[in-house]
């Protein structure tokens, strides 16, 4: 044996010693075996956790989701009245492709409502221009009512920046006249028009506003309206307070709580703004990555003992 193996085995020897001294309070010739395959297995495990842990990001970092939300919250269009009912709502987008300026995806989401369950499979592309300041894209979607067989087909328009976002999309009902639970109802055709103000508050804040115009073709029509304040306090935590309106009844408050999962290769630090305004277009390319807004319920009219009611 030379020199320099005897130094390695005697520091070695001294450094496993050390570990097994700082993990115990005392160490003797008859526990010495039983201490250090203790310490061998622990830190085994450990290595083996922390490698399992790292893998773990690197497949939420290298997943081509790019976006995973889960928001619970309150409605009042409701089919038949206007009671305020709760929504539970999960969206996700995938990436289809992607390059510089050019980003095509397809959003899945699954909402329940008022005891109806709806399905939506999207397909959407996104341009962005070459200074990351402006987005504009269009999508289609298929909506199908798990519970009443009720479908549907949508087109949208988007356009985003940093200061503002306008949205439009179109609705058009395939299923028309169907009996549940012994109802008639008939799938509307509709629109809306969605614009919002971005505030310099939180992690992000806006105040929007949304109006909706739905009909049945043969001279019925129904109108919703709503206006508020969404807020992210907390990173990835957004909250929501709305008054939301249908024709000409009194307005009522609303509110939802959302959450969304950090992932896909785009995840960033968030930090507070500074709560300065400015006109001035930002860098905005984490936004080309979020779900389509849009309705993702049916609108429905029914008609029961000679009265007539719409909503979800």
């Amino acid at each position: 044996m030379d020199l320099n193996t005897s130094i390695v085995k005697v520091v070695s020897t001294s450094v496993l010693l050390l570990s097994l001294n700082t993990h115990s309070e005392s160490i003797t010739p008859d526990n010495i075996a039983e201490k250090t395959k203790n310490y061998v297995t622990n830190t085994f495990n450990k290595a083996k956790d922390q490698a399992v842990n790292d893998l773990e990001k690197d497949i939420v970092r290298q997943t081509d989701f790019t976006h995973l939300e889960i928001s619970v919250g309150q409605d009042i269009f409701d089919l038949g009245g206007s009671t305020t009912k709760n929504k539970i709502e999960a969206v996700g987008v995938y990436r289809l492709h992607e390059n510089d300026n050019t980003f095509i995806f397809n959003q899945t989401s699954l909402v329940d409502y008022n005891d109806r369950r709806t399905i939506n499979l999207g397909l959407g592309a996104r341009e962005i221009n070459d200074d990351e300041t402006v987005i504009y894209g269009g999508n289609i979607f298929y909506d199908y009512e798990l519970d009443s067989n009720h479908d549907r087909v949508g087109l949208g328009l988007e356009y985003i920046t940093s200061v503002g976002e306008v949205r439009f999309n179109k609705y058009k009902a395939l299923s028309k006249l169907k009996n549940y639970k012994t109802i008639d109802e008939t799938a509307l055709d509709g629109h809306d028009f969605d614009i919002r103000y971005n505030l310099p508050y939180l992690y992000s804040s806006s105040v929007f506003y949304n109006k909706g115009k739905w009909e049945d073709g043969v001279g019925y029509e129904v109108k919703t309206k709503q206006w508020g304040l969404k807020a992210e306090p907390i990173p990835n935590l957004h909250l929501s307070v709305a008054l939301q309106k249908q024709n000409s009844n009194t307005d009522k408050t609303v509110s939802s709580l959302s959450y969304v999962i950090p992932i896909g290769k785009q995840q960033v630090n968030k930090t507070m703004q500074d709560g300065e305004f400015t006109t001035k277009l930002q860098n905005i390319r984490k936004a080309i990555y979020k779900p389509v807004k849009r309705e993702n319920r049916i609108m429905k009219k029914s008609v029961k003992l000679g009265v007539t009611a719409s909503g979800y």
